[in-house]
């Protein structure tokens, strides 16, 4: 189980990046959105492509922080959108 302090950066404009990959109890999701003013959110989907969590990004905070405790372990996907346009996706793992 991770308990340390994370440090993660994100230098491109409109990424982010997920740690700790694999998560145990939360995972963070790093974000570096260009325009701020942008109706930009996150979507979790499993291996099935069924939704778990939609969350709009916070325009004053480049952090999000899921709790994980409560999900199956497995493989997830985390997908970016911005004004409704799909940006990116990453893979990340829940462990028990």
């Amino acid at each position: 189980c991770f308990t340390g302090d994370l440090t993660v950066e994100v230098n491109d404009q409109n990424d982010f990046r997920i740690a700790p990959n694999p998560a145990f109890n939360q995972t963070n999701i790093v974000d570096n959105i260009a325009q701020r003013n942008s109706k930009a959110e996150f979507v979790i989907s499993d291996l099935t492509g069924s939704e778990i969590v939609y969350r709009a990004v916070d325009a004053y905070n480049d952090a999000e922080t899921f709790d994980v405790s409560l999900w199956q372990q497995g493989v997830y996907f985390c997908s970016l959108f911005i004004d409704r346009q799909f940006i990116k996706s990453e893979k990340f793992v829940v462990m028990k």
